[in-house]
């Protein structure tokens, strides 16, 4: 990365931001489930979650019929947005940097309406410039089109872009369309060990 200058850092939410697991296992338990099973569950409706080509009411009052569920399936779509835990690291990290003088945005597979939710009951979203979001745009990542959309938002490409991602295939779809990217591991010394080696790359930069 020697003399290489991003321009704009692009964070992702769920895994970075957001602890997604915290809200999937707040469901399961309301489910009486695992949450591995419940995970294998989501797993057949997620792409169409997050391209917008399933709404969450749909898919909570499936869910809420699937498993004879005594509740409302708004509970539902309650626990699974409003239990995801933020990640401290991850916050530190993006305000760290946006200090440090760099435009910062979001790039998130969500789900419709998700994102405006999770806005209203964690202000510091106000500290990215823009959200593009999967479910809003159509595709997701690893998918092409999704960091075509970002750099034209953004007015940059290649390597003036730098992911931050938890997902190996997403950070591997950066790569291949040319941006710069490094994972973002929170369950690994709760994240700090990524953000330093992040913040420590950018430092050899003399960017910081």
């Amino acid at each position: 990365m020697d003399n290489i200058k991003p321009k704009i850092i692009v964070f992702d939410i769920g895994g970075v931001l957001l602890d997604w697991r915290s809200g999937l296992e707040k469901v399961a338990q309301a489910l009486k489930e695992t949450p591995e099973k419940f995970h294998e569950y989501l797993s057949l409706s997620l792409t169409d979650l997050e391209i917008g080509r399933l709404t969450p009411e749909e898919f909570w009052s499936k869910t809420a019929e699937v498993y004879k569920y005594n509740g409302s399936s708004q509970d539902l779509s309650s626990f699974w947005t409003d239990f995801q835990q933020v990640i401290p690291e991850g916050w530190k990290l993006a305000k760290d940097l946006k200090n440090a003088g760099y435009r910062i945005i979001a790039c998130s597979n969500n789900w419709l309406g998700v994102i405006e939710r999770q806005k209203e009951s964690i202000h510091d979203f106000s500290i990215f410039e823009t959200i593009v979001d999967s479910s809003r745009v159509g595709a997701k990542k690893p998918e092409e089109e999704i960091y075509r959309v970002v750099e034209k938002v953004t007015a940059h490409s290649g390597n003036e872009l730098l992911l931050i991602d938890d997902s190996d295939k997403n950070i591997e779809g950066a790569l291949n369309v040319g941006w710069l990217a490094h994972k973002f591991d929170y369950t690994v010394n709760d994240g700090n060990n990524d953000a330093e080696d992040i913040k420590s790359m950018l430092l050899k930069l003399k960017l910081l």
